[in-house]
């Protein structure tokens, strides 16, 4: 159960800090107080779930972000042609 606490908040720490926000106060502590001791062969699989995941979640988010901003271009133009 650790490793998926870890594996989350090193994802989460790394779609903030893909879009500008500043988690690292919490998240440094865990993750270094976590993966202190650890096996190289451990944190390398830790490391390729958490980038896969970040990125998928990161695909995903700015492809909902790009659809509302379309739907709101969308109804600007259509109050201004009103």
């Amino acid at each position: 159960m650790l490793i998926m606490t870890f594996e989350a908040e090193s994802i989460a720490y790394t779609i903030c800090q893909h879009y500008g926000l500043d988690s690292s106060d919490y998240s440094f502590s865990y993750v270094a107080g976590w993966s202190s001791g650890k096996e190289v062969k451990e944190l390398k699989a830790s490391l390729e779930r958490i980038r896969s995941a970040a990125d998928e979640m990161i695909t995903g988010i700015d492809k909902a972000l790009e659809r509302q901003t379309k739907r709101e271009q969308s109804r600007t133009v259509r109050d201004e042609a009103r």
